[in-house]
């Protein structure tokens, strides 16, 4: 029997070591109907350069600007259902894939016919520990909460409401139905509304714990970076106009609020002294990122949130 045909889809940006890397991890999986699609999102440190010397004989998609973590990985996701993937595996640049991993997410996928997008489990690369096991998807605050552990007596598939997106696994057939992912968004809270997507149209949702893959965070956007913080402002209102009703907006909103607004504007406040125009950058990307969901403004932020 022919085994399915899998295509890996790594989106680089910069980041030369860690993606090459991310890279080699891929080309060492045991599994052997792998192939290796790279999306270079217009790197400027020569990483699409090696990519051409070195890895010309793979599929390669050399963007010649950033289109985000959304549009890098749509062109990736088309290109291997236009090369008859069977499964599409979404992975950042700064994952490294354990060598069987591949292998046992499609057993488990295929032993499991109803799994639309399923996850290895993702450990630190600091703390050598699993992340998560997915997460749960709250509604009435818009919330995500870890599952930590593997839950006691489940020996296989862990299911979940969301995949973390560093490293999504997906059936093609799947995605056909489905689509592609929320071209608005850009980058961030996009693999919770595909994950809820999924789910939507009746597809089951999963980690694999016997398949592992190592991630470094917060690599490609800082964590307090005002970029992160725009787009997660924008495209958390933006999930919740997709996936809540109005009974969840009552709860949500005092949530958001309280935990979201108020924290930033605390921070931005206490850190004001010291670095004023950073705070105020802070401040301004969490409003500004408020009133572009407003004006429906989608896509890549402003250019001053990078400078």
């Amino acid at each position: 029997m022919n085994e399915p045909k899998v295509i890996a889809v790594v989106l680089t940006w910069n980041q030369r070591e860690v993606s090459l890397q991310c890279i080699e991890s891929v080309l060492a999986c045991r599994y052997p109907n792998t192939e290796l699609l790279v999306v270079d999102n217009g790197s400027t440190d020569g990483l699409a350069e090696t990519l051409r010397a070195r890895y010309s004989k793979h599929h390669l998609i050399l963007n010649g600007e950033n289109i985000g973590y959304v549009g890098g990985n749509n062109l990736g996701i088309h290109e291997a259902l236009q090369q008859s993937a069977d499964y599409v595996f979404l992975l950042n640049n700064d994952i490294v894939v354990e060598p069987d991993a591949i292998g046992r997410l499609v057993d488990c996928a295929e032993a499991s016919r109803d799994l639309g997008v399923i996850g290895p489990v993702v450990y630190n690369t600091t703390t050598g520990e699993p992340d998560n096991f997915g997460w749960r998807f709250h509604a009435p605050k818009g919330e995500l909460t870890k599952i930590r552990t593997r839950p006691a007596g489940v020996n296989g598939l862990v299911r979940a409401d969301v995949v973390p997106g560093c490293s999504f696994f997906l059936r093609a057939s799947a995605v056909e139905q489905v689509g592609y992912l929320d071209g608005r968004m850009f980058i961030f809270w996009e693999d919770t509304d595909y994950s809820l997507r999924f789910k939507r149209h009746g597809w089951g949702v999963g980690i694999v714990p016997d398949a592992v893959v190592w991630h470094e965070n917060a690599l490609t956007v800082p964590k307090d970076s005002p970029a992160r913080i725009y787009y997660n402002f924008r495209n958390h209102l933006l999930l919740m106009q997709k996936h809540g009703t109005r009974r969840h907006w009552l709860t949500f909103l005092p949530y958001f609020v309280r935990n979201d607004c108020l924290e930033v504007f605390r921070e931005s406040a206490a850190t004001f002294r010291a670095q004023p125009g950073r705070a105020l950058k802070k401040a301004a990307a969490a409003a500004w990122g408020v009133i572009a969901f407003g004006l429906r403004r989608w896509g890549k932020g402003p250019a001053w949130l990078y400078s």
